[in-house]
């Protein structure tokens, strides 16, 4: 949920895909269509692969919590990975996110992850 994917995408997943905050998530979404000052240097932060974990509910009930972790080049420069465990919600046919997104911790291994892919 980023302003880079454009309002066309960003706003109806927002909308339409979430629980929890879901207007309070699309107002900060929508705060970082600002460009940044001019002396701000952003660093991408993309990752090279991808690892989860079911830690919490029940794949086949109403709530599951999945662990996420990314091999990113700043979570390295740390000594881990980044770490973000999302909660999701069965309703009407589909999974939902819960917003807001809780912010990342480091994990120092992916021992007990499985990979979720590549980006590279």
């Amino acid at each position: 949920m980023s302003v880079a994917a454009g309002r066309e995408i960003y706003e109806p997943t927002i909308l339409e895909q979430t629980f929890g905050d879901s207007a309070g998530t699309l107002a900060a979404v929508r705060a970082d269509a600002f460009p940044p000052p001019p002396d701000a240097t952003p660093t991408p932060t993309i990752a090279e692969s991808i690892y989860y974990r079911v830690i919490g509910g029940d794949p086949n009930g109403e709530y599951v919590v999945v662990s996420l972790l990314a091999d990113t080049e700043q979570a390295r420069a740390l000594g881990g990975l980044a770490r973000i465990d999302l909660t999701l919600r069965w309703i009407t046919g589909d999974w939902r996110l819960r917003v807001p997104i809780p912010a990342a911790s480091l994990r120092p291994d992916a021992l007990g992850y499985a990979l979720l892919g590549k980006t590279s």
